[in-house]
């Protein structure tokens, strides 16, 4: 479904707060991910099955963020901030980076 689609509709849409909450969700998840993919990718074969699907997971995570970021600045344009999905403000600590990752 388009995001067009998504503000078009008869639905009213996500509020800023609720898009803020749902951008610290999306944080957490893709913090937990990448620590996983740090664990595991370093002890084990990154083609190994459990790496692969950890990679998976987080990069859907990461296009889910992408995509709630764009339904957002299509519903509040003014009122919307690259900080509610993409901030500092979600990170309680600092987490691997990707390069360590890749």
């Amino acid at each position: 479904m388009s995001i067009q689609k998504i503000v078009s509709s008869k639905k009213k849409g996500l509020t800023v707060e609720q898009h803020e909450e749902l951008g610290r969700t999306v944080w957490e998840m893709r913090a937990a991910l990448v620590s996983m993919e740090v664990l595991l990718c370093g002890a084990l074969p990154q083609t190994h099955c459990v790496c692969t699907k950890v990679v998976t997971a987080r990069r859907a995570v990461e296009r889910l963020r992408s995509d709630l970021e764009e339904a957002m600045f299509a519903q509040h344009p003014i009122e919307g901030t690259l900080d509610t999905y993409y901030g500092r403000g979600h990170r309680v600590s600092e987490t691997p980076s990707e390069e360590a990752i890749e």
